[in-house]
């Protein structure tokens, strides 16, 4: 680990290496709780899985028809996953309220006390980034105190493109 201070600390992990990919990004924001529209959903994981993408259009087109945008990138929360379940939201944060209609329902991500890890490359290290920030959270005497998300910075808009310089944050509300 590299240039550390008390709430700051760039590193590499496992096999994420160090340099322009792959740079981890430790930091603890103090944040106001954050309004947001969501769809939630839970079930077996071979079923749900394939309807992913399509949940975060289903949201964005129901703030689009009551004429709310965003605030920030589209979110994912996990609440939990397993061998036979499958419990996630994904929402967005918003600045008003809007109608619970369609699946939608208001929600909040957290405030207080954040742990944010940022990642740079292919999101398929994403579970290797809960191990990281988990193990980064017990070094500094922190804890998790509610559900993380996961926030996708920066994506290619499609498969064939680059992406290396996906940027990745995973939001840990700490203590």
């Amino acid at each position: 680990m590299t240039a550390r201070n008390a709430n700051r600390q760039i590193c590499s992990w496992g096999g994420m290496a160090m340099g322009q990919n792959g740079v981890i990004d430790f930091r603890v924001e103090t944040r106001a709780p954050q309004l947001a529209a969501a769809i939630r959903v839970a079930g077996d994981p071979d079923e749900i899985e394939a309807t992913m993408d399509s949940i975060e259009a289903r949201v964005m087109s129901a703030l689009e028809a009551q004429g709310v945008a965003p605030v920030g990138p589209s979110y994912w929360r996990y609440y939990e996953m397993s061998d036979t379940c499958f419990d996630y939201e994904v929402g967005f944060p918003i600045d008003q309220a809007v109608e619970e209609t369609g699946g939608i329902q208001l929600t909040s991500l957290p405030g207080g006390e954040i742990a944010v890890l940022t990642y740079r490359g292919h999101p398929d290290q994403t579970p290797d980034l809960y191990e990281a920030m988990e193990a980064w959270m017990e070094e500094n005497d922190r804890s998790p105190r509610d559900v993380p998300w996961e926030v996708y910075k920066s994506l290619p808009h499609d498969e064939s493109e680059n992406w290396d310089d996906a940027v990745t944050e995973l939001h840990y509300p700490s203590k």
